[in-house]
């Protein structure tokens, strides 16, 4: 039997140890920006990953990850440090994700 959304997004937030935000939801599935946010840490970046990670249909290479904002080449390596860090918790939690791949494709 599928999953429903509001099973898999279950999975989700137990994997990552907390809740996500109703707009979080409607944006990893939806790609919706409607209520996002604006300001600095409210959970844009961890969505914006978590998208990218359930969505993909082919393997994802880190050299061609592109963060969802621009702070920075500092920030560009924190953020596939924290696609790595997402994923490895989303597939020990038997989620099935795509699989990351070091360098570009």
């Amino acid at each position: 039997k599928e999953m429903t959304i509001g099973e898999k997004m279950q999975q989700v937030e137990t994997a990552m140890g907390f809740k996500l935000r109703e707009w979080q939801k409607n944006y990893i599935v939806y790609g919706s920006k409607a209520l996002m946010p604006a300001g600095r840490q409210n959970g844009r970046t961890t969505a914006h990953i978590l998208r990218l990670l359930l969505t993909s249909t082919e393997p994802i290479y880190t050299g061609n990850v592109v963060p969802d904002e621009w702070h920075g080449h500092n920030y560009v390596e924190w953020y596939r440090r924290e696609v790595r860090k997402i994923h490895e918790k989303l597939v020990v939690a038997g989620i099935p994700v795509q699989e990351i791949r070091e360098g570009r494709e």
